[in-house]
């Protein structure tokens, strides 16, 4: 029924749904002295729909919820636990081949997904270890911000390291390495201010 919660951040899994009807909202309850406060406020993840897998992590890794479901509407769900797979792949083979050929999908999916949202938000080149283009252009930003507002002037050092011309006898694995080499070494002698 709508507003029924599925299950609760930090309970047990040995179980997974798959959304046959009807919408569930997937949030992440606030943390009170280590504990889910399921009365106070909640982070949205995402709405599930029929068609969507839910629980499948706890499910396949045997870990506890790593969140709270809250049906939004009336819905239908099927419940899949091991016992009902080993008998799937007892009795239709190809039938089990096909599910967890989805499932893996699906797994692979969002975690595709999550990776792209990590890199959209990472500031920091991993290679490295300075500020990327998203960061750059923020704090570039900011600091446009700060000159107009205070009426000061704003200098921009721009430096570029042409490694094909100077060493071409280098290779990729070469010019990454000596690239985070004056990396560092530009890094210690710049003011965390500037």
């Amino acid at each position: 029924e709508a507003g029924e919660v599925l299950f609760r951040k930090g309970d047990p899994s040995d179980f997974m749904y798959a959304v046959l009807s009807g919408e569930m909202d997937v949030v992440d309850p606030m943390m009170v002295d280590g504990q889910p406060d399921e009365a106070g406020t909640h982070r949205f993840i995402t709405r599930l729909k029929a068609g969507d897998l839910l629980g499948e992590m706890g499910f396949i890794r045997s870990v506890p919820r790593s969140a709270t479901v809250i049906a939004t509407e009336p819905g239908e769900l099927l419940q899949i636990n091991w016992r009902m797979i080993k008998r799937l792949q007892w009795l239709y083979p190809p039938t089990a081949h096909k599910f967890f050929y989805n499932l893996i999908t699906i797994l692979s999916d969002r975690l595709e997904i999550s990776t792209d949202r990590l890199t959209e938000i990472s500031r920091i080149d991993y290679l490295t270890g300075l500020i990327n283009k998203r960061g750059f252009v923020e704090i570039l930003g900011r600091e446009v911000h700060r000159a107009k507002r205070y009426e000061s002037k704003l200098s921009l050092c721009l430096m570029r390291m042409d490694f094909e011309t100077a060493k071409p006898e280098f290779n990729h694995d070469d010019r990454d390495r000596m690239l985070k080499y004056l990396a560092g070494i530009l890094s210690q002698g710049v003011r965390k201010s500037d």
